[in-house]
């Protein structure tokens, strides 16, 4: 029962939420973040959602990996359940509107599970509660209220205890079709041009996926959606990739 990685942020609960995703998972999930708002926690295998009573008061972040399951902490407020799917390996801890507050590498991409649990959560809202209420009635300024804010008595902890159950799998049924689609379509003048429409991007995307699996990579749709509109790989490569010249 070792303790393989531990870490730890803090982050800023934007509206009430912080994020917690593979970095590849990045996409909004609007049903899992609804769950969240009366299940504190919630996602959908790739992406977490965490829901905090209060959006002001930074709350810690911890993320512990295991070589064999755990029991949830006794001093929990609140634990449920969790599974997500990390192929990329790194997990980002996201504020709504500030971006990443964090990264962390895990030992080895894979799909985990385990348990979230959290604690704190009503005190740090009752203080910010407080502190709105007395900030309107004294005329307080923005150095006050941040101040008050600091000296909040409980932390708002957000734990995440989690252990590798086993690797992800690509979906090879999936590439397969697209490099068919590719190994035509590549073909065209304007895939080899240097403006790109709309059908060539997504054709590009493609040859993108097929390239990153000639590569022994396990591509995703984000991740070579991505890199495609930043140009990668170069049309030559691609082709290359997918069988075609």
């Amino acid at each position: 029962m070792a303790l393989i990685a531990d870490y730890s942020t803090t982050a800023r609960p934007d509206r009430g939420i912080i994020q917690v995703y593979d970095s590849d998972a990045y996409t909004g999930d609007d049903e899992t973040l609804q769950k969240a708002r009366t299940q504190v926690v919630a996602g959908n295998g790739y992406h977490l959602y965490l829901h905090s009573l209060q959006p002001d008061i930074p709350v810690e972040i911890v993320i512990r990996i295991w070589d064999t399951p755990q029991q949830p902490p006794v001093d929990a407020e609140g634990v449920t359940a969790v599974t997500l799917e990390v192929a990329t390996g790194l997990l980002v801890v996201n504020q709504l509107s500030y971006g990443p507050a964090g990264e962390v590498s895990l030992p080895q991409p894979g799909v985990y599970e385990g348990h979230a649990a959290w604690k704190g959560r009503k005190e740090t809202a009752a203080h910010y509660g407080s502190t709105i209420r007395r900030a309107a009635e004294e005329q307080w300024s923005p150095e006050q209220i941040g101040s008050s804010w600091g000296e909040c008595p409980a932390a708002e902890q957000y734990a995440f205890d989690l252990w590798l159950i086993r690797e992800s799998e690509p979906d090879d049924d999936a590439l397969d079709h697209f490099q068919e689609a590719v190994e035509a379509e590549t073909r065209r003048p304007d895939i080899g041009s240097g403006s790109l429409p709309e059908p060539a991007l997504a054709m590009r995307a493609i040859a993108c996926a097929a390239w990153m699996r000639s590569r022994g990579w396990r591509p995703s749709l984000s991740r070579t959606l991505r890199r495609s509109r930043a140009g990668w790989p170069s049309t030559t490569c691609a082709r290359r990739a997918c069988g075609s010249r």
